[in-house]
């Protein structure tokens, strides 16, 4: 065996405080690079958590930007990752599991929508997406809800106002204001349990109209489903659906339109 003489280098030492910096005395380094710029910072040295950004310009000079790709590290808020896109007015934040609205990923595009993504385990009411179009609709994507729920999509008009016989619901929107709804949709996955006939599949709540128009499953045997209409106005002709069909109690059909409002009730006060 070779015994090696000991190294006449001294022992290395370096203080704590100065290895946590880890980019000289500041704690951060710039590289520039053609058309990008790159921005490194040591862990918890940057007030925002930032460790490292990353800047994509249009031109060598490096004055418009295009693309501009952060990270982040130990948030409270569990922000991780931002990318900005400047001239489409686009944010997309990506969230480490942890935030109380179980949040993933949103999707920001200042004035015209806007998308979020949520940890589904996270989450008790099995909200997967929401997507907001700002002063038109907001749509919500559902998974794995025992009321077998897949769909909810709410449809507002900015330049109507609550003043009619039937419009009566409003959704608040900053600066906006409270838009008026004008229909509320909700569709469901198939209830094996449940005669198709009786499964509703799809219902929309059509508020400034005063009406309700619902669709049923198909059945295995049929190239047919089941529909129906209903009015807030007793004096039209209501179209019932098969419910209560065998039924000669007018009771029974109070009930059947019951059902409906307040399930029109339910829907606008889970859209709140």
């Amino acid at each position: 065996m070779l015994d090696l003489p000991p190294s006449w280098v001294s022992k290395l030492s370096i203080e704590r405080e100065r290895y946590n910096l880890k980019y000289s005395n500041t704690g951060s380094k710039t590289r520039l690079y053609k058309r990008c710029k790159v921005e490194l910072y040591a862990p918890n040295v940057h007030e925002m958590g930032l460790i490292m950004r990353t800047t994509s310009y249009n031109d060598l000079q490096r004055t418009v930007p295009t693309e501009i790709f952060e990270l982040f590290k130990n948030r409270r808020d569990k922000l991780f990752r931002r990318i900005r896109i400047p001239l489409e007015c686009k944010i997309s934040e990506s969230f480490a599991p942890g935030r109380p609205s179980g949040i993933k990923e949103l999707v920001t595009i200042f004035g015209r929508k806007r998308l979020m993504k949520f940890y589904l385990e996270a989450r008790l009411d099995g909200l997967l997406t929401r997507e907001e179009t700002v002063g038109k609709s907001m749509v919500e994507i559902f998974q794995n809800r025992d009321d077998f729920l897949n769909k909810r999509e709410v449809i507002v008009d900015r330049h109507v106002r609550s003043r009619g016989q039937y419009i009566s619901y409003t959704l608040p929107s900053g600066q906006l204001g409270d838009l008026v709804i004008t229909s509320m949709t909700e569709t469901f996955d198939r209830n094996e349990e449940i005669q198709a006939s009786l499964n509703v599949a799809k219902r929309t709540f059509h508020i400034t109209d005063g009406k309700s128009s619902y669709a049923f499953h198909y059945d295995r045997s049929q190239i047919t489903a089941s529909k129906a209409l209903y009015y807030k106005d007793e004096s039209k002709t209501n179209d019932y659906s098969s419910k209560y069909e065998s039924s000669t109690d007018p009771a029974a059909h109070k009930d059947e339109i019951a059902e409906v409002w307040a399930a029109e009730k339910e829907c606008y006060s889970e859209i709140r």
